[in-house]
């Protein structure tokens, strides 16, 4: 593994230590950790299972981190389903916690390096 893989692969850890530490501190809303973890699996399926590894590991990490955004930004202040667009689940109008947007701003910096990692790769 060369130096951008090793990069790649930290990143994915220090991205899976931090869920849990906020999860444990309890110090964002339960929707960011579940899609931020949805990301993480999605990062770690597609990482280890795609060949090339130096293609796949930026890849995974691409994927899962930006499926993680999305998904985290979309549900941001709350659920909303195609069949009932007027309905919203789980409202939630107050300011997000600013760890969930350093959550997302981490998230968002592991997007970004993956996908430079697998430009110059």
């Amino acid at each position: 593994m060369d130096g951008a893989s090793w990069v790649l692969v930290g990143l994915q850890a220090l991205w899976l230590v931090a869920l849990v530490a906020v999860g444990l501190l309890r110090a964002v809303r339960h929707r960011v950790l579940v899609t931020s973890g949805l990301g993480v699996v999605i990062s770690l399926v597609v990482s280890t299972t795609a060949t090339p590894m130096e293609r796949g590991l930026p890849l995974g990490v691409a994927l899962g981190a930006g499926v993680a955004v999305g998904l985290s930004l979309a549900t941001r202040s709350g659920v909303t389903f195609t069949w009932m667009p007027d309905k919203v689940y789980w409202l939630d109008e107050k300011r997000p916690p600013m760890t969930e947007n350093l959550i997302l701003l981490l998230t968002a910096l592991c997007c970004c390096v993956a996908a430079a990692a697998l430009v110059t790769s």
